[in-house]
């Protein structure tokens, strides 16, 4: 599909995120403090390119896997839940985040 990183560093960091973001998930689901979900999402958004993506190869599995998380946090928010967490600029504006979901339609 041509989302894997070509070079190993990209690829090592690749890998973290989608750890990053299942530990995350499940803080979210946890129900974690906004303090500590904000310190991760402020992580996320400092690894994050200004082309909107997590690798300087470009679109790659590392973003698909923080996107459905972010959706996750703003399902949650709509229905009045996960007060004082802040989702960052940077991720807000993220092409995955931004795009609609099929259920969405």
């Amino acid at each position: 599909v041509g989302l894997a990183p070509e070079s190993a560093a990209d690829q090592a960091k690749a890998n973290q995120l989608v750890a990053d973001a299942g530990d995350i998930t499940g803080e979210v689901f946890g129900g974690k403090p906004a303090e500590r979900l904000n310190k991760w999402l402020e992580y996320l958004a400092g690894n994050l390119r200004e082309d909107g993506y997590f690798l300087e190869s470009g679109l790659s599995y590392a973003d698909f896997a923080v996107a459905p998380l972010l959706k996750v946090i703003a399902g949650k928010q709509s229905k009045g839940n996960l007060e004082g967490v802040v989702v960052p600029e940077l991720l807000l504006n993220c092409l995955l985040y931004t795009s609609p979901s099929p259920r969405d339609s």
